[in-house]
């Protein structure tokens, strides 16, 4: 990253990396030489650390630098550190490997202990002006090295203070999306998504099936700004993942997001109405032929969140629920109407019950839409998958014309 960060700020010149040592080119922060050349750097400074986030200077935390963390595999930290310390004269004998990997797990080494370290700038209040990225992934995957210059550059952009504005207001209408976009784990899918949200003028899209890792929230060149969650595992395989991809109105209406799991993630907006917020929740369910195990602690994780609603707030449940609900909707008749496709199937059942026990109402099966509208892929044996609309309280049923979101047509070959 102390040759990528010059290179990007250079425009990709490479006589300062070739010609300026590294150490002065992007000094240590913790190292004695910082105060010899500090003054000869021009702006936009770049420093680099080992410190946890708690220990940073005081004047880190009142200005606006921007932070790239880069974590590595804790095998590799440990291996590589275990040499080091054999090479460096100024750093006490590692002894054995079996020693130090002992003194490693306790965090008796410099810096303390890895888990520590990564849970320092993991949970901080920078907000967009961090980026978290993975050696690992930057080495095995090329897309990841696009993803992080896109988003490096991004965050590197001044920032402008803007004032929180309403999401929702009866001056103009608010449009809401959810889409699930496969994958996002590949160069340049998000920019090919924040063009078409721009395109069909969505102000908050959910996503689904992101495969992205880990959680965060990213700041794309294009003013986007992408909240996510996924696996918490560096080492787990890329599949499920959710997000949202806020436009610049909706990243000033933001309260507060959680990612929850690889499956659901929250975030809160605010209305024109002071004493009500809006909850949207994303969702990507687990298809209905996983294991029961498995779905169940999806929907338990989902009740609980849904049964958590302060006051009068309005929530919104979109998503991919991988379910078909059909146009029969005898004994859900207060949660659904008859414009569902196809018959109800197991996940279906789960989903319309859910919805029942959390005031909610099926919004896509209400309204009259053609059958295209409908489903948003053709499964191999052409049998379509309920599309994914959003489900708002019922208590707001009555105030909300027709509520729908688009979807990507996905067909089978």
């Amino acid at each position: 990253m102390q040759e990528i960060v010059p290179l990007m700020v250079n425009g990709g010149d490479l006589t300062p990396v070739q010609t300026i040592p590294n150490w002065n080119r992007v000094p240590w922060l913790e190292e004695m030489v910082l105060a010899d050349v500090i003054g000869t750097l021009k702006s936009p400074r770049m420093l680099v650390t080992h410190l946890p986030y708690h220990l940073m200077p005081s004047s880190f935390f009142s200005s606006r630098a921007k932070v790239i963390y880069v974590a590595r595999n804790p095998k590799d930290v440990l291996v590589s550190s275990y040499h080091f310390h054999k090479m460096a004269i100024f750093l006490d004998d590692p002894g054995t490997f079996q020693e130090f990997n002992d003194i490693f797990l306790k965090g008796r080494v410099m810096f303390g202990k890895w888990t520590d370290h990564v849970k320092s700038w993991r949970h901080t209040d920078l907000g967009d002006r961090v980026l978290y990225a993975t050696y690992d992934e930057m080495v095995q995957e090329a897309s990841s090295a696009s993803q992080a210059k896109e988003t490096m550059t991004a965050c590197m952009e001044n920032r402008k203070e803007t004032v929180r504005s309403k999401l929702l207001t009866s001056r103009r209408p608010t449009t809401i999306a959810t889409w699930n976009v496969r994958t996002m784990y590949a160069g340049g899918k998000a920019a090919v998504i924040a063009e078409e949200m721009k395109r069909y003028g969505i102000s908050l899209l959910g996503l689904g099936e992101t495969r992205w890792l880990q959680s965060g929230q990213v700041k794309l060149a294009s003013g986007e700004t992408i909240l996510y969650s996924g696996h918490p595992e560096d080492s787990a395989p890329h599949t499920e993942g959710v997000a949202f991809m806020l436009s610049k109105e909706a990243q000033r209406a933001l309260i507060s997001w959680e990612p929850i799991n690889s499956r659901i993630i929250t975030a809160k907006f605010q209305t024109t109405h002071k004493k009500i917020n809006l909850q949207v929740v994303q969702c990507y369910a687990p298809t209905n032929d996983t294991d029961d195990e498995t779905k169940d602690q999806f929907y338990n994780q989902l009740y609980t969140i849904l049964q958590d609603r302060k006051g009068k707030d309005i929530i919104i449940l979109m998503g991919d629920m991988n379910a078909k609900i059909g146009g029969n909707n005898n004994g859900f008749e207060p949660v659904m109407g008859r414009e569902g496709l196809g018959t109800m199937n197991a996940n279906g059942e789960r989903f319309a019950a859910a919805c029942a026990d959390n005031n909610l109402v099926i919004g896509g099966s209400v309204f009259q839409h053609k059958n295209i509208h409908k489903a948003t892929w053709v499964s191999p044996d052409q049998a379509k998958s309920l599309g994914t609309p959003c489900w708002m309280s019922e208590s707001e049923e009555e105030q909300t014309q027709d509520l729908t979101t688009t979807s990507l047509q996905q067909r089978s070959s």
